[in-house]
């Protein structure tokens, strides 16, 4: 997860109508914002071996955004992200999506995995690290809702007070490898984000 030059890049079905691109896009356009568009197929081999919870819609939010536009644009547009997170959200709610599993010996948690398919939002920390937040097909709007609140106000709190934040003090339990993704997911009964490495997912 590295685009220097964007801000925010928004992922979404390869056949998906130019015309809901643009309705995904139009609320959070700003002069100055960075939004990059990005197609993927989304079935078959690609879908079944992401175990990773490949979703339909990913939006990313890279650290130029927080450490570059934000500081520009102000917290006014932070409130307007919030807003369109959530929307999106909810639109994502109504897409359904069917994992194919490899064979009948996959791990039967991951098959019994409620996380959604089809949306989720990863954010870049202000040390270069990627966190994915997973949403709870199990859970309301108003806990996702909740969820973004939580996700977005942690990654404030990283790039204002790095390294002594609440987000680094919560995944530095975890190897530092980069190429270990850090997920987070809601409680279901605390609603209280949980942050696990990538390599930990399984045993939930």
């Amino acid at each position: 997860m590295n685009r220097s030059t964007d801000h925010i890049e928004v992922d979404l079905p390869e056949d998906m109508p130019e015309f809901l691109v643009d309705n995904v896009i139009e609320e959070l356009q700003e002069k100055g914002l960075k939004i990059k568009i990005h197609k993927r197929i989304m079935y078959g081999t690609m879908a079944a071996i992401d175990w990773l919870i490949p979703t339909a819609i990913v939006v990313c939010i890279f650290k130029s955004y927080f450490d570059g536009f934000l500081k520009e644009a102000g917290k006014d547009h932070y409130n307007t992200l919030r807003c369109w997170l959530k929307s999106l959200a909810d639109k994502g709610r109504l897409i359904k999506v069917h994992t194919i599993f490899a064979n009948e010996s996959s791990n039967k948690k991951a098959k019994n995995n409620t996380q959604s398919k089809s949306v989720s939002l990863l954010i870049q920390t202000k040390n270069h690290k990627t966190i994915k937040l997973l949403f709870d097909n199990d859970l309301n709007k108003e806990d996702w809702d909740n969820a973004i609140d939580q996700f977005l106000d942690f990654a404030i709190d990283n790039y204002e007070t790095y390294p002594n934040d609440e987000l680094t003090k919560a995944i530095n339990q975890f190897d530092p490898d980069p190429k270990h993704k850090i997920i987070a997911i809601i409680d279901k009964d605390t609603k209280k984000l949980l942050f696990y490495s990538d390599r930990d997912i399984f045993h939930l």
